[in-house]
């Protein structure tokens, strides 16, 4: 193992890069493809470099998967960037069946804005209602609510 470490070339770093890209084939998560271009990077890092021992190698990779690791987590525990824009509406508009609400805005082209349950939505409707009319969501197109008069 000692000199498999010490005598790492250029080959080896790219067999470990295919490797991750395999994996992540088969994963699909999203991470492994870092990894792989870590692993090509510390190849070109060592073919460039004349004394860069195995060790290091070995420590720059684990230093730089380590990172995107604890990157790539925190990603995926905010879920910022990887939630789908609109789906968590979508699954609330499910809930808001069968509310009843009191228009603050007049209707335009049968469209409006509304407030419900601390959030702002799109209603739509067959007719236009004026301010104070008292309104029923009655189902939901995807994240705009439908309303009829109560």
């Amino acid at each position: 193992m000692v000199s498999f470490v010490h005598n790492l070339t250029i080959w080896n770093w790219l067999v470990f890069g295919i490797m991750f890209l395999a994996l992540e084939l088969i994963w699909g998560q999203g991470y492994c493809f870092w990894y792989a271009v870590i692993a090509g990077w510390v190849g070109f890092l060592q073919k460039i470099l004349s004394h860069y021992e195995g060790y290091a190698q070995v420590i720059t990779f684990a230093i730089m998967a380590c990172l995107t690791t604890i990157f790539w987590y925190r990603t995926l525990r905010s879920g910022a960037r990887l939630r789908r824009p609109g789906l968590e509406n979508y699954n609330i508009a499910k809930t808001c069946m069968g509310k009843s609400i009191i228009l603050q805005k007049n209707m335009k082209k049968q469209r409006c804005k509304i407030q419900l349950d601390g959030r702002t939505w799109m209603v739509s409707a067959k007719e236009n209602f004026k301010k104070g009319t008292q309104v029923t969501v009655t189902g939901h197109d995807g994240v705009v609510l439908i309303i009829k008069r109560s």
